[in-house]
């Protein structure tokens, strides 16, 4: 997957499962998502299934997720079931705009929303939901309607240090609406997102990642200062500029 497959993925996501009006942090109350919470401190993705289980699709739906589940090696997934007429659920079902049973949503530790499934899924693409960390931390930012500045650097950079200052500090004059995120390009750990983000350059590379899940734009070189973050930054906002709802 390379990273406009990838952006775009979470783009058509992001206005599925997210109206306008809710581009905030998810805040749900109901008892659902607080098991999705206590999963996700214990670093267990969730597969919410939303509907009956009954039916043949909901039976459908459930036989495809314990096989997802089944095939996991690395990461730790569990199931959990939701009604959709569930008088407790209401705030869950409405939030997301459930609309089909079945359906379920995937969601990150961090309770970022990776995968979003009505009336049927396969093993593979509901597997596929479950990305790496780093990849999640920047779907939740996009999601809560931030900007990202994604900085891919070599273990050792020269002028790395100074870049990091730069860039956190054009990132703190948004006040929350901007956050940056580091990845080891030459790091096993990073490798996914690197491939997915097609970065080649022996130098540093900052994308600028905006809602609804764009790359907007894209520096290289070891001469990345503030001017030109800022420069990069407000070209592609216009000029309402950056903000919690992100770039228009």
């Amino acid at each position: 997957m390379n990273k406009k497959r990838f952006l775009s993925m979470f783009a058509v996501l992001f206005l599925l499962v997210f109206s306008s009006s809710s581009i905030a942090e998810i805040n749900l109350k109901t008892p659902a998502w607080q098991k999705v919470k206590d999963l996700g401190s214990k670093d267990s993705y969730t597969f919410l299934f939303l509907g009956n289980e009954k039916t043949a699709g909901g039976k459908k739906m459930l036989t495809t997720i314990k096989g997802a589940k089944q095939e996991l090696a690395d990461k730790k997934a569990e199931i959990i079931k939701v009604k959709l007429d569930d008088p407790k659920e209401r705030d869950l079902v409405s939030f997301f705009r459930i609309k089909d049973d079945p359906t379920v949503l995937v969601v990150a530790p961090n309770g970022a929303i990776t995968g979003y499934y009505s009336k049927a899924a396969s093993i593979e693409a509901l597997r596929d939901s479950l990305i790496p960390s780093k990849e999640a931390e920047i779907v939740k930012n996009v999601q809560e309607g931030r900007v990202v500045f994604l900085l891919f650097h070599k273990d050792v950079e020269l002028n790395v240090d100074a870049i990091k200052t730069d860039i956190t500090a054009v990132a703190d004059n948004f006040k929350g609406a901007v956050n940056v995120i580091y990845a080891n390009s030459e790091g096993k750990e990073d490798k996914s997102l690197t491939n997915k983000f097609q970065v080649s350059s022996a130098q540093p590379t900052v994308f600028i990642i905006a809602p609804p899940g764009r790359a907007v734009a894209k520096l290289e070189g070891l001469d990345i200062t503030k001017e030109k973050l800022m420069k990069a930054l407000v070209a592609t906002c216009g000029g309402g500029g950056c903000g919690p709802a992100g770039c228009k």
